[in-house]
């Protein structure tokens, strides 16, 4: 496991501090450490409160001396004497990195091992090179011994280790779930655990800023409180609560809610010890240093009165308390007094960043030290661009079990259902697993697959979510006059008891929306050819495609039947989305308005970045923008009746199930088809794109003018300053556009096997728009980064600069996100006249220096 290493600096040796990572690189890749500074905090993030909790966490602390770092009040007087404080606890190992000659030899931190070589600071020396290579060494050096002290400090601490009975150790392994890896045989629990996000519950619910890794509560806990809906993870996270803790000293307690029907505390921990800890070990468990954890609080056997008693008798007995509960406790838990001291925080499902983690994990499983990274995080990406595909909106919930057994799926299932595509097959595979935890018999299974198609259908017609108990009794007549005699009170039962179906008091409905729109569109696809009511029923949700349910049923449908009459259908639809719209080409005529802003704004370089910190940034940013999005869900039904909108999401639905249906259908579907229904989706992309240019050049005053009364707030800026600003944020956000809708056709076509019809597209259309699509697609999907073909695509772009602009743009997010050798990266800079940031702050650096 990388060591936290966090790097105290002045921002005036800004120069300095990327000399020194780019020689921690080796380090960074063979795992040994991870580093943070502040320049890692987004704008949108509380300053201070990320600093506390990287340093407060960090393993070793490295001080970067100079003058300008004595001078820093934040650096001397905060960040110093905390890590001061976590030094002397043997906590953390503070080193100083002297790195320009200075009186430092009075601070209290001087009487600590400092680097280079005889702490001669770095900028004296003759050769920089060789004094941060020296630094790398000690580092080395201190590093493996602080660490291999702090393992021998901790395993005294833990004079009960090997303490816990191995069957409960078993339990606490294992995952619930009987994952297959092709590179490990048995797959546990630490294998794939991903701490979740929490957010604490209070009246600020819409602030993305207050979410948080639920591994924060294992360093402060006091009294916490989880609720969490049910499959979330909540049983996953209390055995790795109980991991944690105990390897960091503590003496954890997990209790079940469900077993414990006393408030006898005494009883209650007893009994729980010696399921956990061997008896020699007890005395220390429960006078020592203990956490009691309690998952499924809400299960407790107890009622109100001797639920507070007991709750009562923990929290005055032992200070670190964790319990979880079910969602549904939700209202309950804010009349329980005896609860009111508790820290309350919701456990959330999994944004994009942890999806990313939890498969990169996957992926590198078993083969961790040895998987290039390159490979690692091209097939990461391109397994999120799948899971992503389930777990968007309304689908299939990111829950961390659901994520897991996609993955299991896209990598060993065997289809029996040679119709249904490979994420038919993944979603069929999803609500089977639900049948077989109520162990029903293989041979009833189509049973149920049949009433829950019936079902699903008879829900879509009545255009409810539920159907009401008297309805149901009109469903099981029409159902017994199509189908032999069944018990239908059993079916609904077992539905019910699987978690397939729920009841509120609204009736029976679908627990996951995915279900029911895979047994609608199971239902059109049976039914589509001989009956003209479920064809007439397909026309109509093409047509509506913009609305969100319409879209999802058509996806799954695509998922259902190979049927070309409903592939034509699609086409034609598509064709009439702005039909009278000319297509974008991004010539230099219809990008001339940019050329000047491009122009002026400053020019691209490429700088040092580390791969995988850089996409995690991406991806909780991606974050933070759905969880806006999200928070506007109310208004989408006003939205679907404004033109604008519908014209957008009808867009980028059609793309998006095209695109689907390439990923799906590649080695099904003619050449011919599969080339017809790609160039449509380009064509329908482009109009839209064409029609957001003319839209904006058509209101580009009445913009600028609403930019103009933000920025004239601001009595301070002239007003020839203001018009600058505005225009520039105008032109600012058109460019960005641009780019965004190139990005999206990429990722909703793009795959890694349908490149001759990309190329040929490209060649007969011959445009920049599709240059740039295609090279979008080439670095997403390709399996390297080919720099002589890229130039080429480059070249037929001369005299455009936007274009250049955008395609430079494409290529440095590139090697952002990719482990790009620093060759590689010096031939794109050479290739497309773009410098490297890391030479040019060395080389000014080298031409300033006085000797």
């Amino acid at each position: 496991m990388a060591v936290s290493v966090f790097i105290s600096y002045s921002h005036k040796d800004e120069v300095h501090r990327i000399q020194l990572e780019n020689h921690l690189s080796l380090l960074k890749r063979e795992k040994i450490i991870e580093t943070w500074h502040d320049r890692k905090i987004l704008a949108s993030m509380d300053f201070k409160n990320e600093i506390d909790s990287h340093l407060e966490s960090s393993t070793i602390i490295l001080f970067l001396i100079s003058s300008d770092f004595i001078a820093s009040d934040y650096c001397y007087e905060i960040e110093m004497q905390k890590a001061i404080q976590q030094h002397k606890a043997n906590v953390s190992l503070i080193i100083p990195i002297v790195l320009r000659p200075c009186d430092w030899q009075s601070l209290e931190i001087s009487k600590f091992q400092g680097l280079p070589k005889d702490v001669k600071p770095i900028t004296t020396w003759d050769n920089i090179d060789e004094a941060w290579l020296d630094v790398v060494k000690g580092l080395r050096l201190l590093i493996k011994e602080f660490v291999n002290n702090k393992a021998e400090t901790t395993s005294e601490k833990n004079s009960y280790n090997n303490c816990i009975v191995p069957e409960f150790n078993e339990w606490l392994l294992d995952t619930g779930i009987k994952f297959q890896h092709r590179f490990k045989e048995k797959v546990l629990l630490p294998d794939l655990f991903i701490y979740p996000d929490i957010r604490e519950v209070s009246d600020d619910l819409n602030l993305f800023d207050n979410i948080i890794s639920a591994s924060s509560l294992t360093k402060k806990i006091n009294h916490n409180c989880i609720i969490g809906d049910e499959q979330i993870g909540k049983t996953s996270l209390c055995k790795m609560y109980f991991f944690d803790l105990y390897n960091s000293g503590f003496h954890p307690i997990l209790l079940k809610g469900k077993t414990i029907n006393s408030a006898n505390l005494d009883d209650i921990l007893d009994k729980a010890v010696k399921e956990e800890y061997y008896c020699d070990c007890k005395d220390d468990v429960i006078n020592g240093n203990s956490v009691i954890i309690i998952d499924d609080f809400d299960k407790v056997k107890l009622n109100k009165k001797y639920r507070t008693k007991l709750v009562e008798n923990i929290t005055n007995r032992f200070d670190k308390v964790i319990l979880t509960v079910s969602s549904t406790f939700r209202i309950e838990l804010f009349d329980a007094d005896y609860l009111k001291n508790f820290r309350v925080d919701e456990l959330l499902t999994f944004g994009n960043a942890r999806r990313l983690e939890i498969i990169q994990k996957w992926i590198s499983l078993g083969q961790e030290e040895t998987i290039d990274e390159e490979y690692l995080f091209r097939q990461t990406d391109l397994t999120k661009l799948h899971i992503d595909t389930f777990v968007r909106k309304n689908i299939v919930p990111s829950k961390p079990v659901f994520i897991l057994s996609i993955l299991q799926v896209l990598e060993s299932f065997t289809p029996n259902n040679l119709e249904l595509t490979s994420y038919g097959h993944c979603y069929e595979y999803l609500i089977v697993t639900f049948l077989k935890k109520i162990n029903i018999n293989v041979k009833e299974i189509g049973t149920y697959v049949n009433y829950l198609t019936e079902l699903a259908f008879f829900l879509f017609q009545s255009k409810s979510q539920f159907i009401a108990h008297k309805e149901l009794d009109e469903f099981r007549r029409n159902y017994s006059e199509k189908y032999l005699t069944i018990n239908h009170q059993v079916i609904i039962s077992n539905l019910e008891k699987s978690g397939i179906i729920i009841q509120t008091d609204k009736g029976y409905g679908f627990n996951y929306r995915y279900i029911y729109y895979f047994y609608v569109a199971k239902y059109l696809s049976d039914h589509y050819i001989e009956d003209k009511i479920v064809q007439g029923i397909f026309s109509n949700l093409v047509a509506n495609l913009h609305k969100e349910e319409n879209a999802n049923i058509i996806i799954f449908l695509t998922h259902h039947t190979k049927n070309p009459d409903i592939l034509a259908t699609l086409q034609l639809e598509m064709m009439s989305v702005l039909e009278k719209q000319a297509e974008a080409t991004l010539m230099n005529d219809e990008l001339k308005f940019l050329s000047d802003f491009i122009q002026s704004i400053p020019k691209l370089i490429i700088e040092h970045k580390d791969p995988q910190e850089e996409r995690i940034v991406n991806q909780k940013n991606i974050d933070a923008i759905e969880y806006i999005e999200n928070g506007n869900e109310d208004q989408e039904d006003e939205l679907t009746e404004n033109e604008a909108y519908r014209i957008i999401n009808k867009t980028f639905k059609s793309i998006e199930i095209i695109g689907q249906i390439i990923r799906n259908r590649h080695s099904s579907l003619p050449k011919t088809t599969l080339y017809e229904i790609t160039d449509n989706s380009y064509g329908i992309g482009l109009r839209f794109l064409k029609f957001f240019l003319d839209l904006s050049d058509k209101f580009k005053l009445e913009i600028i003018e609403y930019i103009k009364d933000i920025f004239i707030k601001h009595p301070k800026v002239s007003d020839e300053q203001v018009e600058k600003d505005a225009r520039n944020t105008f032109l600012f956000l058109t460019y960005g556009m641009i780019f965004s809708v190139l990005k999206k056709i990429s990722l909703s076509l793009g795959s890694t096997e349908a490149k001759e019809v990309y190329d040929k597209i490209e060649s007969i259309r011959n445009t920049p728009a599709t240059i740039l699509i295609n090279v979008s697609i080439d670095l997403l999907f390709g399996k390297d980064i080919n720099v002589d073909a890229l130039a080429k695509k480059y070249e037929l772009l001369e005299g455009n600069i936007v274009a250049q602009r955008l395609f430079k743009e494409s290529v440095i997010q590139h090697i952002y996100m990719y482990q790009a050798p620093y060759d590689k990266k010096q031939q794109i800079a050479a290739k497309f006249n773009i410098p490297m940031k890391s030479q040019l702050l060395i080389d000014n650096n080298k031409d300033s220096k006085i000797f």
